[in-house]
């Protein structure tokens, strides 16, 4: 312990730039990991983005095609219409992977 008057040595006092590049490392290699994650985080999110417009949109068009009037049929021909299922119509199927 030093006496009265004299300097205490401390290791980050007599070395500042070794401290300092030392810090300076540490958090430069704290950045690149986060703005890695962060490309990521951004990528999922992009392809979840993308599957609910694809699906959106598939909703919409049966929605649609729900809508539509079926064409007639001529005078004397029996149709069958097929059952609705629920599901997007085969046109469309290439919307949702």
């Amino acid at each position: 312990m030093p006496n009265y008057g004299q300097r205490a040595p401390l290791p980050e006092v007599d070395h500042p730039l070794s401290t300092l590049s030392a810090r300076y490392a540490a958090i430069s290699a704290e950045r690149d990991d986060v703005l890695a994650r962060m490309d990521q985080f951004l990528s999922v999110l992009e392809q979840d983005s993308n599957a609910a417009d694809r699906l959106l949109y598939a909703a919409e068009m049966e929605t649609w095609m729900g809508l539509q009037p079926s064409s007639p049929s001529p005078p004397g021909s029996a149709t069958i219409s097929p059952p609705r299922t629920g599901r997007c119509p085969a046109m469309f199927r290439w919307l949702i992977p």
